[in-house]
């Protein structure tokens, strides 16, 4: 699967390459499939999965979605505020199925379309306020699967919320069921990962 994921983003960087002046792209393209990045997603898969039983998968701040590619073949909607992100996504991600991007804003597909999915996952909750994620999860059906990862990389301007510690970003959470909490060493930084009702 690798190797199908990896032939796809050269696919996508040639697609930008012809028809998209923005050079930041194929930067982008490069970092979304890095060794980081593989290594965060697929940890959080194998421990996701135990977990997930025949539902819709909501992926918040999707990025081009490595994540949803990961999560092959299961219904996955990708979603994203950034404008370039569903037509990055659909260049990415060709030949895996059952994925489907939106460009909007992620508290507002929640607002709307929250109760339709079975789990939730946001790999990025270091960019995201706390008081939105406590809102979100506010509204969250009982049942509902949440996976979030942060990190405590705060050297990043965008790094908005990351946690001290696995410790403090469980609680910032406070979700009433933990069904798997851990930490990976990733260099410069620990990666958090909690999945939960």
């Amino acid at each position: 699967m690798r190797e199908k994921i990896l032939t796809n983003a050269l696919n996508t960087i040639d697609y930008l390459h012809q028809y998209d002046s923005d050079y930041y792209r194929i930067r982008d393209v490069i970092n979304c499939v890095n060794e980081n990045q593989f290594e965060s997603k697929t940890w959080l898969v194998k421990h996701f999965l135990p977990h997930y039983n025949n539902g819709r998968i909501l992926i918040q701040g999707s990025w081009y979605g490595l994540l949803a590619m990961l999560l092959d073949p299961l219904p996955v909607t990708c979603v994203d505020s950034d404008p370039k992100s569903d037509t990055i996504g659909w260049n990415l991600t060709k030949g895996f199925g059952n994925i489907d991007f939106k460009v909007d804003d992620f508290i507002e597909h929640y607002l709307n379309h929250g109760k339709e999915f079975d789990c939730v996952i946001n790999t990025s909750i270091e960019h995201i306020e706390q008081e939105e994620i406590d809102f979100m999860l506010g509204l969250k059906p009982k049942n509902q699967i949440i996976c979030f990862q942060s990190n405590n990389y705060f050297e990043v301007n965008s790094h908005i919320n990351c946690s001290e510690s696995l410790k403090d970003f469980v609680e910032s959470l406070n979700l009433e069921t933990i069904l798997y909490k851990g930490e990976k060493e990733l260099g410069k930084y620990k990666r958090f990962l909690v999945i939960g009702k």
